[in-house]
């Protein structure tokens, strides 16, 4: 209600829930209608969680987010009308939004396509993580950030740019955008030897691109928010 109603974002819930309901060594496969949830088994080593924050904003994230959200509802409500089974986006096929290429703006497809298979790719991550296929987990990391570069158009120059530049690399095996997007944090997943190398790269390459300082955040999964009871 703070979100929706004084700041004026329509956001969603996973910040708050990944807050309160965060495990350690665990991801949360939330279903953000019902809240139902999973905890995931996030054994990541020997890669660490790196986060390169670019550390610009450039002040489209509220209103661009309610944007795509008010895009999203159109595309619904155009192919409620002939499927009205369906009461979430994220939950109609592929194969079903394709039929709607010539009855939607291009833009407001290409939002469509990028929620159907987003929904696609983290039901699929979750399977990769919990059989240890990190490489490929990896991989739905950068179809996730081309999805929200090309077709959401969420991202910006200085985050394309660190994803790119991890591309090439092979001890980075994944790397994508986080956030509301068009500044913020890429998420990287990377050997754990390479860590020190890597953001030295990353800080000279990026310097010298955009004359900015990028940092550097280690990160890993922990407990949400707790009550903690001390004696004064």
């Amino acid at each position: 209600m703070a979100e929706h109603n004084f700041v004026g974002t329509k956001c969603g819930v996973m910040d708050q829930f990944a807050v309160t309901m965060g495990k350690r060594k665990k991801l949360l496969l939330l279903n953000c209608e019902t809240l139902d949830y999973k905890l995931i088994d996030a054994e990541f080593a020997p890669y660490k969680i790196l986060l390169l924050n670019t550390n610009v904003s450039h002040n489209l994230a509220s209103s661009e987010y309610n944007t795509r959200r008010e895009e999203c509802e159109k595309a619904l409500s155009v192919i409620q009308k002939k499927h009205p089974q369906y009461t979430l986006l994220a939950n109609i096929p592929e194969s079903v939004i394709k039929t709607y290429k010539e009855k939607l703006s291009k833009k407001v497809y290409q939002r469509t396509l990028f929620v159907s298979r987003e929904n696609t790719r983290t039901l699929k991550a979750a399977e990769l993580i919990q059989s240890g296929d990190i490489k490929g987990f990896g991989k739905l990391m950068y179809q996730t950030h081309e999805g929200l570069s090309k077709n959401y158009e969420v991202s910006c120059p200085e985050l394309d740019f660190l994803v790119d530049l991890s591309k090439d690399l092979p001890q980075v095996v994944g790397s994508r955008m986080m956030g509301g997007g068009f500044g913020g944090c890429t998420i990287n997943l990377v050997e754990e030897s390479y860590v020190n190398e890597f953001m030295d790269l990353a800080s000279n390459t990026y310097k010298e691109q955009f004359d900015i300082n990028l940092t550097s955040i280690l990160v890993a999964t922990s407990n949400g928010v707790e009550t903690v009871n001390s004696e004064s």
